[in-house]
């Protein structure tokens, strides 16, 4: 059973190709924590995966709550963590195994897996033009993930002190800067409602056509920004001139 979170689609991909090389099923967190669909027995030869995006060298408020929140029934099973990233997972291996010991599982495997850069709230992220020599390159590195992890290897990526010191820094500014005062639908904005669709806390609802962001924060997943077919959203006033990246797996 692989358990994923994904915004714009990179976490998602990566799940899926896991999920074929090992032959796991996939669940997405975010659904799992709306349904209250939190408790999953894990047969004996089945393996455990967390796949999620780094978040300010953290783990997402999502996959945080998912993990405090499961109940996951399993004997002995290999764990392993995949963390997608622009650049580097920082410290987010740090606090995704605090959170997985607090339920009693042990990580086994930890890596981490570079794909487009994404986080349009606070940088233009990577062009149409570039993104498919990234997937390409991410693609051939999911390769190696899978045979590690069906091999049942240990170990991979660990932060160590820096991760720890990054994490406890960095991730306090997620929490202050995933409000959702900024976001706003502009003149563009055609009612389709894909936005409360896409949204993975139920922070937008659509009222008299037009979206409303109706929670003092989101996940800031960029889900709403980036799908929304005629790039209608906004958050603040520089996302209006940036690029909107999204995985071809949700296109």
């Amino acid at each position: 059973m692989i358990f994923y979170f994904s915004g714009t689609g990179n976490s998602l991909d990566a799940a899926r190709q896991i999920a074929d090389a090992s032959g796991e099923s996939i669940t997405d967190m975010a659904q799992a924590l709306k349904s209250r669909k939190l408790s999953f027995r894990i047969q004996h030869n089945e393996k455990i995966g967390f796949v999620f995006p780094v978040y300010y060298s953290g783990v997402p408020s999502v996959v945080a709550d998912f993990i405090k929140n499961v109940n996951i029934i399993a004997d002995d099973c290999y764990v392993f963590c995949v963390i997608t990233c622009g650049a580097s997972a920082a410290g987010a291996d740090v606090m995704a195994r605090r959170l997985l010991s607090e339920i009693n599982l042990t990580c086994d495997y930890m890596c981490s897996l570079k794909m487009p850069d994404n986080y349009v709230m606070l940088y233009n992220p990577m062009s149409k033009e570039e993104a498919p020599e990234a997937l390409n390159t991410a693609k051939a590195e999911i390769i190696n993930i899978s045979e590690d992890i069906n091999a049942l290897k240990k170990g991979g990526y660990n932060s160590g002190i820096f991760g720890k010191a990054a994490n406890g820094v960095m991730y306090r500014f997620y929490n202050l800067m995933r409000g959702t005062k900024k976001f706003y639908s502009d003149e563009n904005c055609i009612s389709c409602g894909l936005c409360e669709k896409v949204c993975p806390v139920a922070a937008v609802k659509i009222t008299n056509g037009k979206p409303v962001w109706t929670k003092s924060k989101c996940a800031h997943c960029a889900a709403c920004i980036s799908r929304c077919p005629v790039s209608a959203i906004q958050y603040g006033s520089k996302t209006k001139n940036r690029t909107r990246y999204v995985n071809p797996v949700l296109e």
